[in-house]
């Protein structure tokens, strides 16, 4: 479910979202590759609401895919995964849809080769849009490297770090956000942090810690955003020689 939170939560964002509406209501009046004189106005307009609406959510199923699980020192090497990766998934389900919903062949509008071209030459396209908007942004703010995984909103000073399965919950002073990888992959990407891993799922910034205490025969610390994060019994000593306990 955190998977499909992230991605409904990008792709109703303000830029994809008023893309996608705009892109198909352009296509469904100019009707490109043979669907102007295929499909009326309204079974057109639907296909091409369905057609950029669904490609847009697979590029975003994909952006998060790299950003989870390829390293970000590189900018072309996801980004040619997510089109190949496109390509490949959108020309097999638009020749489906082709074939068994509509009830076109596609060597009667476009062939399989085309489709897939055309695929291509799309999300290359927008990957490469991406780089040039990237390329025009002022440089990142020194930190750690994690901050450069969090939506510019987002990003803020570090408080603490929560494992869930294969999500990282970041809690910084802007809010908090969930980045598909590993905790102790994320723990790797604070850069010398003064902080500590207080469990086996959490870890706080030491300026984060306001004080401690014990509930029910239990160690918690308590942050200044008001959490009360536990302390399990292999990190107790350590953190009594720090004085957060």
């Amino acid at each position: 479910m955190s998977f499909l939170h992230s991605l409904f939560r990008r792709s109703i964002m303000p830029v994809p979202l008023s893309s996608w509406l705009l892109g198909a209501f352009i296509a469904s009046l100019a009707g490109p590759f043979g669907t102007y004189h295929s499909l009326p106005w309204l079974e057109r307009a639907a296909y091409w609401f369905a057609v950029i609406g669904g490609g847009m959510v697979l590029g975003r199923a994909l952006l998060l895919w790299t950003e989870g699980y390829m390293p970000d020192d590189s900018y072309w090497r996801p980004a040619l995964a997510r089109t190949f990766a496109f390509t490949a998934i959108y020309t097999m389900i638009l020749v489906y849809v082709h074939r068994h919903v509509i009830g076109w062949r596609p060597e009667e509008t476009l062939t399989v080769g085309e489709i897939a071209t055309v695929c291509f030459t799309l999300a290359f396209g927008v990957n490469v849009i991406r780089f040039l908007i990237l390329s025009t942004q002022e440089p990142e703010l020194e930190g750690p490297r994690l901050l450069r995984r969090l939506e510019p909103h987002m990003k803020g000073t570090i408080l603490r770090l929560s494992g869930r399965d294969h999500y990282v919950d970041v809690h910084t002073d802007a809010g908090v956000t969930q980045i598909l990888m590993r905790f102790s992959d994320a723990l790797d990407e604070l850069d010398g942090i003064d902080g500590h891993q207080v469990h086996r799922s959490h870890w706080v910034a030491r300026h984060a810690v306001s004080g401690s205490e014990k509930a029910q025969g239990r160690d918690f610390l308590v942050l200044v955003d008001g959490a009360r994060v536990p302390v399990s019994r292999s990190y107790r000593d350590s953190l009594k020689d720090t004085g957060l306990l």
